[in-house]
Order: C-alpha cells, then structure tokens, then sequence
C-alpha cells in the first residue's frame, strides 16, 4: 500500500507542497526519516511574513522591468523627429560630381559598348559614348550603379540620354561587371 505525503518544497520566497510517495516499509520502519504522526503542514510556518517581503520585492523587480523596456513612443519620437540621420542601409545614395569621377565614366563606357554589342537591334545605328550626366549607388550583392549616359547617334549626331543600371563585384578575381539595363532616359 502506498501512502501520499506532502513535502515542503520552497521555490524563491513563498511555500508550495509537492506530493511525495512513498511505500508502507519505508513508514513503518524505525530509522524512517518521515513522520506521518506530525499534522502536516507544519504550524510553524508563518505565511503573513513572507508576504510582507515578497510583495514588496515583486512590485520592486516589476517597476525595474517596466522602467528599463524602451517605450514605442521614444523611438517614434526620435525617428520623426529627424534626429536619426544615418543613411538607409540598402538605399541609393547619390553620387558627386559623377560627371568627373574616373570610375563612373568607365562603367558609363561600358554600358555604351555593351549595348551596341548585345543589345540594340540590327537596323538601329550604334551610340557613341559622350559622357555621364548624373549617378547613384547602392550596396546589394555587389554595388549597384545607376548612371545617367549622353550619347550620340553615329549616323545622325542627335544627341541621346540612357539610363544604364550596372551591377560590380569588387572582390571577385577580376570585377565582374554586369549590364542589368540599359534603356532611353524619361528626361
């Protein structure tokens, strides 16, 4: 036969009883360590003082949590305000005096060269690089460019506005450059 006694467990600072089973040998043994003779809970247990010093305590520990979370209203506060003013990670930023920048020309070169190579239609006259009107960057899997070209129709000498999107990727063995579109500019 088994018998079901209740033992004192404390977990942090209040009391929980948890059963205990144990079999009747183990009871009615002398050197037994559990007393079923003793009315169980202990009456010495005085719950009116650790109430007085858990509440407390609890109320302590939630105030801190609560004081120490950052509100939604702070960080909308900060954003609207224009007090964050990094830069968009991933956004195009513009580039300055592209017309000049070394680096920019040869990619606004190759964009020319690349679309009378691949991608202009038989019957259309080939474009001849006149230079860079405007550009902007942006960082993805690689650094794409956008680069506003002047050309000049080699038949004709009307001048021609592209907008050529080329994506690089510096830390292959020999930058790979990739022409992603080239197609005649709105403005």
């Amino acid at each position: 036969m088994r018998l079901s006694l209740w033992t004192r467990v404390p977990l942090l600072s209040y009391k929980c009883y948890a059963p205990n089973r144990i079999t009747d040998h183990q009871t009615n043994s002398p050197n037994s360590r559990f007393q079923t003779s003793k009315p169980y809970p202990p009456s010495n247990l005085h719950h009116s003082s650790m109430a007085s010093f858990t509440i407390p305590f609890f109320a302590l520990l939630l105030l801190l949590l609560i004081s120490a979370s950052p509100l939604p209203t702070a960080a909308s506060h900060r954003f609207d305000s224009g007090l964050d003013r990094g830069k968009k990670v991933g956004g195009w930023t513009e580039i300055p005096n592209a017309e000049s920048n070394k680096e920019i020309r040869d990619l606004g070169r190759y964009s020319v060269n690349e679309y009378n190579y691949d991608l202009r239609d038989v019957a259309e006259s080939p474009l001849a690089f006149s230079g860079v009107v405007s550009a902007g960057r942006q960082v993805v899997s690689g650094i794409k460019y956008w680069i506003r070209v002047a050309t000049v129709d080699t038949l004709t000498g009307d001048p021609r506005f592209f907008d050529a999107v080329v994506v690089v990727r510096p830390w292959l063995r020999h930058s790979v450059r990739d022409l992603v579109s080239f197609s005649p500019s709105a403005a």
